[in-house]
């Protein structure tokens, strides 16, 4: 069985449960994915939520970042990123956020 980290924005958890289901039904293990949080919570939840996720990359075959439409601004970006080598992943990871 494969395993898939989910990233993307939490806020946005009717389309975090669809790719959840999505990849559940094509027998991915889910090892992370936005969980959404109230911004009160953020300063005691959020290094938490970060260990979990650099965690479950390190154990990850597969990265999926989901972009979906947010505040009526259309940019669906797809990413399937295997992780052929850490550094590649890193690279690549580091080029997106810097966008």
């Amino acid at each position: 069985m494969k395993k898939i980290v989910i990233s993307g924005n939490s806020k946005l958890q009717d389309k975090v449960e669809y790719w959840l289901n999505y990849f559940k039904n094509l027998n991915y293990e889910i090892l992370d994915y936005p969980k959404y949080m109230e911004p009160s919570e953020y300063e005691k939840t959020l290094p938490i939520i970060y260990k979990n996720f650099y965690t479950a990359l390190e154990n990850t075959d597969v990265y999926f970042l989901m972009n979906e439409e947010k505040d009526g601004i259309k940019g669906y970006f797809f990413l399937f990123l295997t992780l052929w080598h850490h550094e590649l992943f890193l690279s690549c990871l580091w080029y997106f956020l810097s966008l």
